[in-house]
């Protein structure tokens, strides 16, 4: 028989291993980014894997690859905190008022979204921008140069659109994904 404190027990199981996933990305993240910052001089290159992979120093004081770079104005760095800060609130109202109907991948991509997103937020309000170092670039075509917590944010919102779509496609009522929650929610 299953018992109400059995049933509290597997929450608060899910609440630390998401909350300690989320400490875990943002500390890694950080962490990379400060050995960047003590390895690396700003626009030196260092191959990884060449032609795909290098590590270069950047201080990005915008958002995604650069755009809306404010290049010192204030106003923008704590506007984009400001964004980011309202972001993670909604996502986390998101989680909280359905947490028991969301699967262990949602609760999985939603650590790497926020642990991502409270990163670079934290490196935005402290340093007013955000450090960027791994270049990706196929031969001669250049992606973008980003860090750790762009990674993660970008995996997890990937993994969250797979699980959608599969989902979608088994038609699983069981448990839902964060994006069926995001959509029903508007």
């Amino acid at each position: 028989m299953f018992s109400l404190f059995e049933h509290f027990t597997k929450m608060n199981q899910r609440i630390w291993v998401s909350l300690v996933l989320t400490i875990f990305f943002i500390a890694l993240d950080l962490l990379t980014k400060f050995i960047a910052t003590r390895i690396l001089f700003s626009g030196e290159l260092v191959v990884i894997i060449p032609h795909f992979i290098d590590f270069v120093l950047v201080k990005n004081t915008g958002i995604s690859f650069g755009w809306l770079g404010h290049g010192g104005n204030p106003l923008g760095w704590y506007g984009l905190s400001l964004f980011t800060l309202l972001a993670i609130l909604y996502l986390l109202w998101v989680i909280g008022t359905n947490f028991y109907k969301l699967s262990n991948l949602s609760l999985f991509c939603c650590s790497l979204i926020i642990g991502g997103a409270v990163s670079n937020a934290w490196e935005r309000m402290y340093l007013s921008y955000v450090t960027d170092f791994i270049h990706f670039h196929f031969f001669s075509y250049s992606f973008f140069v980003n860090n750790m917590a762009d990674n993660f944010i970008s995996l997890g919102a990937f993994l969250l659109a797979l699980e959608y779509l599969i989902k979608k496609k088994k038609k699983d009522a069981a448990q839902q994904s964060v994006l069926e929650l995001f959509f029903r929610s508007q």
